[in-house]
């Protein structure tokens, strides 16, 4: 696993999140955490162009390090590049239209590029194949949490028996 700074450096969510000088914010962390040594920051070149990429300071990370100091994997970086919103859009739903892409563009400000495309993935995996069903689970992960698994069955309970209603149910 790896960062990109570019990634970073376009996360609407993650620069909110920073103050007045998001981007000069960005910086001073990155490089902090690098003087620090909790990152390991590393330059590559992916598709002719200068990429700047932090690895953990673990075993894998400096194991990945030493291989681009190598030569090797930039080839890797650039397969890994994420595929645009538009791209899914398209790949997965059908033809874009200009109210969509408005959406679209107001999506990528507001949840991380990640959300999008696992919100993607998993309305694909269900052949739900329609930006409202994605845009549902993009606002429930950010209303609720993502919440990796699923609810626990004494959490399901009490929100039924102990909920809004719970002085009308005999238990």
């Amino acid at each position: 696993r790896y960062l990109r700074r570019a990634d970073l450096a376009s996360d609407q969510v993650l620069l909110a999140g920073l103050g007045h000088a998001p981007v000069d914010a960005l910086r001073g962390a990155l490089k902090r955490a690098v003087e620090r040594g909790t990152l390991l920051e590393v330059e590559t070149t992916v598709a002719g162009a200068s990429e700047t990429v932090y690895f953990a300071n673990t075993a894998k990370g400096r194991a990945a390090v030493k291989s681009i100091e190598r030569g090797g994997w930039p080839d890797e970086l650039e397969s890994a590049a994420r595929p645009n919103v538009f791209a899914m859009y398209e790949a997965n739903i059908g033809t874009l239209t200009p109210l969509i892409a408005d959406e679209l563009r107001a999506a990528e400000r507001e949840y991380p590029a990640e959300w999008i495309e696992d919100a993607f993935r998993a309305a694909v995996s269900l052949n739900k194949r329609s930006w409202r069903y994605i845009h549902a689970i993009l606002e429930r992960w950010h209303t609720e949490g993502r919440g990796e698994g699923s609810r626990s069955s004494e959490a399901e309970r009490r929100r039924y028996v102990e909920g809004e209603y719970g002085e009308y149910i005999e238990h």
